[in-house]
């Protein structure tokens, strides 16, 4: 059997995103160190925060959003480690990271909510926190990264978020969740977290949405499987040292999914292919790329650091891990498809990119998806200006700003003959509106209307407009809405 080497994608994740953001990597020149009740916190240059230490002897904390007004970024690796003696921790929506080991053997915790805003949660960091019995995960976290609740012996609940990418190798090891589970596919929530390496049985029930990192790993009698289409999320190494990378070369498959390549061949991706596993293509040689027209999903750090020099997102497209495209530094145009609501994360950090096309069904762009792109000159958006500035644009996206915005040409509404405001009606507010019009011209002004509001306003067909043709409209109005049932048209010739 061959051995592949893994690809720690989330791992790699991790250490992109301590890159991007000068608050969270430790520069002793660039960071003060400060006080904020019993946190300790260092804030950069850019006026980011991240907390890096705590007074042990306090049993409850808060984690603010800003200090001083100051956002606070994240918490550092082991800031709260061993603090047996916490008891409660509240995280305030805005923080994004939580750290390796930052709340490892804290064994007084009983309940933990991570809120949205936190995009990952490092490896180990509640690990032993024996006590932990209850955890709630909201929409908006993406990562668990390995050991993050390992040794958690009290925890009996946790609901995973729909947004949820990546569960690392792991993570929830020696807890009841998985332990007190009989079968040979183990579950937690919707996510199928593991798998006896002697099954036999691969059946996935209906319903799963992920599949975690390692799951299949040396299951020796894996030669075949189906892939239910609710699976929205294959981790790295899902498949790992199983027969399917032996029967097969270039680009490996597991059903639909795409979970390995060799680089033997050049990149072919078959029609039917619902998503490609993150990591698969990072690193590699790939310059050119048709995604298939029934492409879903397209997993974390996927085509990070690749030779990629264009992009097209089929619009099945629904799916982006974080860093899908970053570092791919001779990619120069991207086309986003209408199925992406979300530009994630560091997608396109460090890129080349030059022109973007963008569908009006984004509704954000996320933290840096766009930090470091210094050749962005153009972006073709094809929704209106005010659909535009209506999209979430989170920090570090200044490249946005340089770029021309080209939006896409709105029709103008359909006037018919005295129908001024194009609502399907012809009454008052189009007589009112009207003889605004024609007072405002008849001052030397604008009148306000565009070509197609005037030859509506002129229904005598005198090639004016002014009060005998808003005195038509009134007469209409009280025609139609005394019964009348013939057109505007047919009333004006009747006159």
């Amino acid at each position: 059997m061959k051995t592949w080497k893994r690809t720690s994608a989330g791992l790699m994740a991790f250490a992109m995103l301590l890159t991007a953001c000068p608050a969270i990597t430790a520069n002793a020149e660039n960071e003060t160190e400060m006080k904020f009740g019993a946190l300790t916190y260092e804030l950069d240059e850019d006026g980011l925060i991240a907390i890096t230490g705590f007074d042990k002897s306090v049993t409850e904390v808060v984690i603010p959003a800003e200090i001083d007004g100051k956002p606070v970024i994240m918490i550092d690796d082991s800031v709260f480690e061993n603090c047996t003696e916490l008891t409660s921790v509240t995280i305030t929506e805005g923080v994004m990271s939580i750290g390796s080991g930052a709340f490892a053997n804290c064994t007084g915790l009983t309940e933990i909510t991570i809120p949205g805003s936190v995009f990952g949660i490092g490896g180990s960091a509640f690990a032993d926190c024996t006590g932990l019995k209850t955890v709630k995960l909201e929409e908006g976290v993406q990562i668990l990264e390995d050991n993050a609740f390992m040794g958690c012996t009290s925890l009996a609940e946790i609901d995973f978020p729909d947004t949820l990418i990546t569960v690392a190798s792991d993570a929830f090891s020696d807890t009841p969740l998985l332990e007190s589970q009989t079968g040979t596919i183990r579950y937690i929530s919707d996510w199928l977290i593991d798998c006896e390496e002697t099954a036999t049985d691969f059946t996935i029930k209906d319903g799963t949405r992920g599949i975690a990192a390692c799951a299949f790993e040396n299951c020796e009698n894996l030669v075949e499987i189906s892939i239910p289409d609710s699976v929205y999320s294959v981790c790295d190494d899902a498949f790992l040292n199983t027969p399917l990378y032996d029967t097969q070369e270039g680009v490996i498959y597991a059903d639909n999914w795409v979970i390995g390549y060799d680089e033997t061949v050049p990149v072919d991706l078959r029609e039917g292919t619902r998503g490609i596993v993150e990591g698969v293509f990072m690193f590699t040689d790939v310059s050119e790329l048709k995604l298939p027209e029934s492409l879903r999903t397209i997993g974390m750090t996927c085509f990070a650091f690749t030779p990629l020099e264009t992009l097209t997102l089929p619009a099945d497209v629904k799916i982006l891990g974080p860093m899908p495209f970053a570092l791919c530094t001779v990619l120069e145009e991207v086309t986003i498809g209408s199925g992406v609501e979300n530009i994630p994360i560091m997608a396109f950090m460090g890129c080349a990119v030059k022109t973007v096309h963008i569908s009006k069904s984004v509704k954000q762009i996320s933290f840096a998806a766009f930090m470091e792109c210094p050749n962005l000159t153009d972006i073709y958006y094809d929704g209106t200006e005010a659909e535009w500035n209506a999209i979430k644009k989170e920090a570090f996206n200044t490249a946005l700003d340089g770029a021309v915005i080209h939006f896409a040409d709105v029709a103008e509404p359909t006037c018919s003959l005295g129908d001024l405001d194009a609502d399907g009606s012809v009454n008052a507010t189009d007589a009112a509106m009207l003889l605004c019009a024609a007072a405002a011209s008849g001052a030397g002004g604008d009148s306000g209307l565009n070509e197609m509001q005037i030859a509506a306003a002129d229904l005598n067909s005198d090639n004016t407009y002014d009060a005998l043709d808003a005195a038509i409209i009134l007469q209409y109005a009280a025609y139609a809405g005394a019964g009348g049932k013939d057109s505007i048209e047919d009333f004006v010739n009747s006159l």
